[in-house]
């Protein structure tokens, strides 16, 4: 049965997302996850990751003064000042991204 620290989530339906129920990851496991992703390590079809990083011109905020957050297959790139970072945001707010 999964817990958070005492209180059970028995009922706290965690797959909603079709996919993501059950899983669970450190943050060196996502940094080793995203950085081999990135540099094309995990597919032997380069066509897969350009699709993923293949970003809408489109964002989510449209006014100059917000973070304009670009979407991929999977992945999304936020534009920060002079910089973008790719990753990804959960349904459950946790967010991870790189430079």
């Amino acid at each position: 049965m999964p817990y958070h620290g005492t209180y059970s989530l028995k009922d706290v339906n965690t797959s909603f997302d079709w996919g993501g129920g059950d899983l669970i990851s450190s943050t060196s496991d996502l940094n080793i996850f995203i950085r081999s992703l990135l540099t094309g390590k995990l597919f032997n079809d380069s066509k897969t990751l350009q699709q993923m990083v293949n970003f809408e011109d489109d964002s989510i905020n449209t006014t100059p003064k917000k973070r304009k957050i670009a979407y991929g297959m999977g992945l999304q790139q936020k534009k920060i000042g002079q910089h973008n970072f790719i990753g990804h945001i959960s349904a459950y707010g946790g967010m991870y991204f790189i430079v």
